[in-house]
């Protein structure tokens, strides 16, 4: 996977992420804005998860080898009623 400047190369991206990694969650890729970057600071790829109130609840070490699935599935687990 490369770097992207655009939301179309982000999505392939995260198709092939998703894949590779047998990911069953909801993910979302930013716009070509690059919003959320600039609201989360969403640099290096991490997974991350936003609560309802907009701020970072979990987030992984740098990806892809810091995208410990396991750990954000015990987290979920944990934390989501």
């Amino acid at each position: 996977m490369s770097q992207t400047s655009n939301a179309a190369e982000r999505l392939k991206n995260l198709e092939q992420c998703a894949l590779l990694l047998q990911l069953t969650m909801p993910s979302v890729i930013d716009n070509d804005d690059n919003a959320v970057n600039q609201a989360y600071g969403a640099w290096p790829d991490r997974l991350y998860v936003i609560d309802t109130d907009g701020s970072v609840a979990f987030k992984t070490a740098p990806g892809p080898a810091g995208f410990k699935t396991p750990d954000l599935a015990a987290w979920l687990r944990n934390n989501v009623r």
